[in-house]
């Protein structure tokens, strides 16, 4: 919502109340795209053009005069922040995958990405450990604590051991206590020894530039990989990918049985890849995949 001159129309509006004058009318125009909640909105220098960025991986740039929307999509992971430079020339984007992409204001092409490892992570809210009563409790509030972790798939190659191979998830969003942390259908090189990203590919079945909800509108879930295994040679990869469908989707295959019922609710699909190692792309390329 965009209020104009809001600083003088409150004015009007404290005076009307003294009566002194007339109450003015504070609509707003509404510009409409987003569909979800917005994440981020920022003026440009020169107040001609409003930038916003959600979990649609979009920026947004409406143009004030006119409310035509320029885009800049396929960002690979949802928007956090923007920030401006002081000259108005470029952008900084924060991305909820732990990186941060520089963009030219003029081109809109980046001139700069930033990112370190970007593994599920936890905060020290997650590893808040229960009170204690007794001695024997000890070991259970201990597992409690960290049933919080989700074990990372991650492996180093034998021919760089310092480049650290690792399973991320599309965006590094915040886990809420007792609720399953994301998938993680992404694999990430990362460079140990220098701190440097070095690439992320798609691993799986996604679709993460895309509004990825179903009819209903419940979030299409992602794969989960699980194992990550570099041969000898450094040549090859293998990984475990796990996939579980919705409990909505298999809760009817067995609606009157309780046990068979459970039993349905654990089905998932598991699937063993291989992947070449791309020396002149410098990418993993998959070879095979069985289900």
């Amino acid at each position: 919502m965009v209020y104009e001159d809001l600083y003088n129309k409150l004015v009007q509006a404290e005076q009307s109340i003294k009566g002194n004058g007339s109450s003015p009318q504070l609509f707003p125009r509404i510009l409409s795209w987003h569909r979800e909640a917005v994440s981020t909105v920022r003026w440009s220098r020169d107040g001609n053009y409003v930038i916003s960025g959600g979990k649609e991986t979009v920026l947004v740039i409406w143009q004030q005069a006119t409310e035509k929307k320029t885009f800049l999509p396929n960002l690979t992971s949802q928007i956090d922040l923007v920030v401006i430079s002081p000259s108005g020339a470029s952008y900084a984007v924060q991305l909820a995958d732990n990186s941060v992409m520089v963009l030219s204001t003029t081109e809109m092409k980046p001139r700069a990405n930033i990112a370190g490892i970007q593994a599920r992570s936890l905060t020290f809210d997650d590893l808040e450990m229960p009170k204690l009563t007794t001695i024997t409790s000890s070991a259970q509030a201990s597992q409690q604590a960290f049933d919080v972790f989700s074990r990372t798939a991650a492996t180093c190659n034998s021919l760089r051991p310092n480049q650290l191979i690792l399973a991320v998830p599309a965006s590094e969003t915040r886990v809420e206590r007792g609720s399953a942390q994301p998938p993680a259908p992404f694999l990430q090189t990362f460079d140990m020894s220098t701190s440097h990203h070095i690439s992320r590919q798609a691993a799986t079945r996604n679709n993460v530039t895309n509004f990825n909800v179903g009819p209903e509108g419940l979030k299409l879930q992602e794969p989960d990989i699980k194992m990550l295994q570099v041969t000898r040679d450094g040549k090859w990869l293998a990984t475990i990918e796990e996939w579980i469908p919705p409990t909505k989707d298999v809760a009817f295959l067995a609606a009157d049985d309780v046990a068979m019922h459970e039993a349905q609710c654990q089905r998932r699909e598991v699937y063993l890849k291989f992947w070449r190692w791309d020396a002149k792309d410098q990418r993993l390329l998959t070879v095979l995949s069985i289900l």
